[in-house]
């Protein structure tokens, strides 16, 4: 959102982002839009709310001090979903006595969906608006602070890749591990007592995240993790062959000849969506590739992004990316040639 002094001003009052930089661009202040009426504040978008909140003088707005400290700390994004450039709200994780002003430990950024499933599970739970927040939102606050104080060694190094050379923005960390496990001791792979040493695996290989981690790649042992997913997906294409497909390529040489079991890598525009309704232990996104009459789906959880470059940049919005899949079913559905299959790995594109 922007950051200006007029827009934070609105935003204090409650209103989403969008809502407040659309009233600023159009010269409205907090003053200006006292001095309106309520029919007139309704006609506006504002919610009986934030009309109250307005005209009543003895309810506080946010301190811009607080406001920033809050927007800062939760890098301008919803503490849920994590999802960058979209509408977000200062909710207030406990209802305010009378007479308090908020203050940053009990503002949460959320999105406007957030927000919405935060009153409602509230409401549901204890039918009073004057009762604690959910647990989860404030866990999921705290773990958000957290992740953006470690650092974050990957989207450093991913920043300065050069032109063509390729990033690898997610790894399948159980998925990858189940289908090469029984053909390779992944205890003999050069990144496994790096990452062993740091908790980071099991025993048998299986990367382990630690409960309520934002990222398994947050940290000293993110690059560690890296180079260990990259050397699994590497001993996968040992094993099976790939089949690389282009959206120059011509449909007739698809259609009929991908089949259950192969794997598969498609180069070419990703359009990525929210699956919903979302869990507050996963973050999953639907990946849908289409040319022509084809489409490729998947689903993945966005949390195994490997870094907040990943994650903030490509993951969120359509992206020319490759994606490699082990396809788990093809057919027909009404006039689009489905291939579905479990994504193993997402890198930047060659084209």
């Amino acid at each position: 959102m922007k950051r200006t002094l007029a827009v934070l001003e609105l935003f204090a009052f409650g209103m989403d982002s969008m809502l407040a930089e659309a009233l600023q661009a159009d010269g409205w202040t907090p003053h200006k839009l006292r001095q309106r009426s309520d029919w007139e504040l309704m006609h506006l978008g504002l919610s009986p709310e934030i009309r109250q909140s307005l005209q009543d003088i003895q309810s506080p707005s946010i301190p811009i001090k607080e406001l920033i400290e809050v927007l800062d700390v939760n890098h301008s994004m919803c503490c849920i979903c994590r999802v960058p450039d979209q509408p977000i709200v200062a909710h207030s994780i406990n209802p305010l006595a009378a007479g308090e002003l908020p203050s940053a430990k009990n503002l949460a950024i959320l999105c406007i969906y957030h927000q919405i499933e935060a009153q409602s599970t509230r409401l549901t739970t204890h039918a009073s608006r004057s009762l604690p927040a959910p647990e989860w939102l404030v866990a999921a606050k705290k773990a958000w602070e957290v992740y953006y104080d470690e650092p974050d060694l990957i989207s450093i190094k991913q920043a300065e890749r050069k032109p063509g050379e390729v990033n690898w923005w997610y790894f399948n960390l159980t998925g990858l591990c189940e289908v090469v496990k029984p053909s390779v001791d992944l205890q003999q792979l050069p990144s496994f007592h790096s990452v062993f040493s740091k908790d980071l695996c099991d025993n048998e290989g299986f990367p382990v995240w630690a409960c309520g981690a934002p990222s398994p790649y947050q940290g000293l042992g993110g690059l560690a993790l890296h180079s260990y997913m990259f050397e699994i997906l590497f001993e996968l294409l040992g094993l099976r062959s790939l089949r690389i497909i282009y959206p120059t390529d011509r449909q007739a040489s698809v259609i009929g000849t991908v089949h259950s079991g192969d794997l598969i890598c498609f180069h070419g525009d990703h359009v990525f969506d929210d699956v919903l309704p979302r869990k507050t232990d996963q973050n999953l996104m639907q990946s849908t590739c289409k040319f022509r009459a084809i489409g490729i789906s998947f689903v993945f959880d966005l949390r195994e992004a490997t870094s907040k470059l990943a994650r903030s940049t490509l993951l969120c919005d359509q992206s020319r990316l490759a994606s490699i899949l082990l396809v788990s079913k093809v057919g027909w559905v009404e006039d689009k040639y489905c291939i579905l299959g479990t994504v193993m790995a997402i890198r930047s594109a060659n084209v």
